[in-house]
């Protein structure tokens, strides 16, 4: 993660929210205070974050400040292609 919030899904994470090529998709976030969970399944409401066709995504508010807590802002995904949902856990 940058400094500022960004973001980058590899192509295993975008497949596994349910994207096509070359079309943005919106996710649900949530965080746990251990992990930060995204799900695709009709994002809706102030939760609702928008992830590019390139992956690029803009994290904020609490999520944001979650990963910037950890030491290098850095995670592992786990993804559950059935659920359409990617977790990110830091390290």
């Amino acid at each position: 993660m940058s400094p500022g919030g960004l973001i980058t899904l590899p192509a295993a994470a975008r497949k596994g929210l349910g994207m096509t090529k070359g079309k943005p998709i919106d996710v649900n976030i949530s965080t746990d205070g251990k992990s930060i969970l995204l799900t695709s399944a009709l994002a809706k409401g102030r939760n609702a974050y928008e992830i590019s066709s390139g992956g690029n995504m803009l994290l904020k508010g609490a999520e944001k400040e979650f990963l910037l807590k950890s030491k290098n802002r850095h995670y592992w995904l786990e993804i559950a292609d059935d659920k359409k949902q990617v977790k990110l856990l830091p390290f």
